[in-house]
C-alpha cells in the first residue's frame, strides 16, 4: 500500500452501480476480465487518481440527477456515494504529495491505463 493510506480508504461504488441501472430499467454490466494492466505502487496511485477524481465530477451530476428525479434511494446512489464526504479528495491528495517514492511518469502511466481500462469496458457492453 502506498505511503499515507492509512487514513484513506478506498469507495467501491460498483455494487451501487449496478443498483442504480436497475433502477433505470437498464441491465447491469457484462463480466470483463480482470483488470489487465501491472499495478505496481506507483500505477495504483494513478488509477486511484482517476477513480476518486471521479467523485468530483460526481459533485456536478449530482446536482443535474435531482432535477431528473434521481436520488440516493434511486438512480443516483453512487452519485450520493461518491459525494458523501467533501474530505475525501483532500486527504486523497495529501496521500500523493506524501508519497515521494511514487514517479510521476508511472503514476501518469496508472491514470492512462485506468482510462483505456474503462474505454475497453465501454465499448464491450456495446
Amino acid at each position: 500500500m502506498p505511503n499515507g493510506m492509512d487514513g484513506w480508504r478506498f469507495l467501491p461504488v460498483s455494487h451501487l452501480l449496478r443498483d442504480d441501472l436497475s433502477d433505470l430499467g437498464e441491465p447491469g454490466p457484462h463480466a470483463h476480465d480482470p483488470y489487465p494492466y501491472d499495478l505496481d505502487e506507483a500505477r495504483l496511485l494513478g488509477v486511484l487518481y482517476v477513480l476518486e477524481g471521479s467523485s468530483l465530477g460526481a459533485q456536478l451530476l449530482v446536482k443535474q440527477a435531482a432535477l431528473l428525479g434521481l436520488s440516493e434511494h434511486n438512480g443516483a446512489r453512487h452519485l450520493a456515494s461518491q459525494t458523501s464526504d467533501p474530505k475525501r479528495w483532500p486527504a486523497f491528495v495529501k496521500i500523493l504529495e506524501s508519497n515521494g517514492a511514487a514517479s510521476t511518469g508511472d503514476v501518469a502511466r496508472g491514470a492512462v491505463d485506468a482510462f483505456a481500462a474503462a474505454v475497453q469496458a465501454f465499448h464491450h457492453d456495446r
